[in-house]
């Protein structure tokens, strides 16, 4: 979820095992619509808005938005006891008096004989 004042230069960011990318840039006044990346460490990446930019939560001057985000992992970043450490940021140009992020109906699939999350 994007909440209410975000800028341009507002970023989500997914940290694998270490390893933290971003997601670009977000803004209360965009549709940021489809995107999709691969890392140089070979995460795959893919995101696309659920909903046009509507004012629906905190602040009604300015629009909120939900994405769905999906996130392909290599095997190279299972540990050798079969763990995955995922993490998740929000980074804004001001507080959460202004503008927020949250993230819910999280998924992980493993494709790997023996996986667990910490």
């Amino acid at each position: 979820y994007e909440f209410d004042d975000w800028e341009t230069n507002d970023r989500v960011y997914v940290i694998v095992a270490g390893f933290k990318f971003h997601l670009g840039g977000f803004s209360h006044y965009i549709d940021e619509g489809a995107r999709e990346h691969t890392t140089s460490s070979g995460i795959k990446w893919s995101m696309h808005s659920l909903s046009k930019p509507a004012r629906t939560a905190f602040l009604r001057s300015r629009n909120d938005q939900k994405h769905r985000i999906k996130v392909t992992i290599p095997n190279k970043f299972v540990s050798n006891n079969g763990e995955v450490k995922i993490g998740f940021q929000v980074s804004t140009s001001a507080g959460i008096w202004n503008e927020a992020g949250g993230f819910d109906n999280i998924k992980v699939i493993a494709f790997v004989e023996a996986c667990s999350l910490t």
